[in-house]
């Protein structure tokens, strides 16, 4: 749980204006590593989350009129689907642990079930609008983005604990 709350408000801070989305972009793939090295203890099972740094850069706007939008957004058109497709090759990464941290087969499709889903619902204005934002550190944070990077905090525990997790 403890994870899920740092993965929510670097996220989150990384999208806030005027502040950096390294925070996003690295922080989360190395606090997630570090997470899953202190639980394994095998350092193997840090290495997918250095493919995380390259999604989580991905651009994923849409086309408008001032703007031709990114390759995923030109692709796939709606928010909610760009962002499943995010969470998706999140979890993808992940199922390396299925083979290096004998994470089941059945625990990783249903967490990575939750994580995309999570991502698809809230990820866009499709499913779920104007989710708000609230005060934080001194910036105005997203509530969107407080739970899909929480989702992503909660997706590694419950993986690497190998129990349910409230995300």
């Amino acid at each position: 749980m403890i994870l899920a709350i740092i993965t929510a408000i670097l996220g989150a801070y990384a999208g806030a204006e005027g502040t950096s989305l390294t925070w996003r972009r690295i922080g989360i793939p190395l606090i997630c590593a570090i997470y899953t090295f202190i639980h394994t203890r095998q350092i193997w099972a840090v290495l997918p989350y250095l493919l995380w740094i390259a999604i989580f850069s991905l651009g994923y706007g849409k086309p408008d009129k001032d703007d031709k939008g990114s390759f995923l957004g030109r692709l796939l058109k709606k928010d909610s689907l760009i962002r499943g497709f995010i969470a998706l090759l999140l979890s993808l990464c992940l199922s390396a642990e299925v083979f290096l941290h004998q994470v089941t087969l059945m625990l990783w499709l249903g967490c990575s079930a939750v994580l995309v889903g999570i991502w698809a619902i809230f990820g866009g204005d499709e499913i779920v609008k104007g989710e708000g934002k609230i005060r934080l550190l001194g910036k105005d944070l997203l509530v969107e983005d407080l739970i899909l990077y929480g989702a992503v905090g909660g997706y590694i525990s419950c993986l690497i604990n190998g129990a349910p997790v409230l995300l």
